[in-house]
């Protein structure tokens, strides 16, 4: 039986939500998770349309913690283009593309929290 790391623990809290009055490290985590699990399911338009602007800066403010800065630009770019209204089936294709070539699977995601977390656990409340 697999027996779980601090590390495992904090993500799969921050996948419940419940991490709304956790530390920066925590909050970060959720934001991520969160746009990141309606992205990879609906696209990044529909995502950022199901998350709004507030829970958009947070998914943005997320990103960059973890030091995926460009997916931060991302989701900035995107929210202007889904603002214009222009070929947005174009756009999603695209942006989908583009956020797939730097965020290929979760794992990309569990290995920037990795390194944050070794690095930084004190920016996670305790387990």
């Amino acid at each position: 039986m697999h027996e779980f790391t601090k590390a495992d623990l904090i993500w799969n809290r921050a996948c419940e939500g419940s991490t709304v009055t956790l530390s920066p490290g925590d909050r970060a985590l959720e934001a991520m998770l969160g746009f990141h699990g309606a992205a990879m399911n609906g696209g990044v338009l529909d995502a950022l349309e199901h998350f709004g602007s507030d829970g958009l800066e947070d998914a943005e403010a997320g990103y960059r913690y973890f030091g995926l800065e460009d997916i931060a630009d991302l989701l900035n770019e995107a929210k202007s283009i889904s603002k214009t209204g222009d070929d947005l089936d174009l756009w999603e294709v695209e942006l989908d593309r583009r956020y797939g070539a730097i965020i290929p699977n979760d794992a990309t995601l569990a290995a920037r929290f990795e390194m944050i977390f070794h690095r930084s656990p004190s920016e996670f409340a305790p387990i």
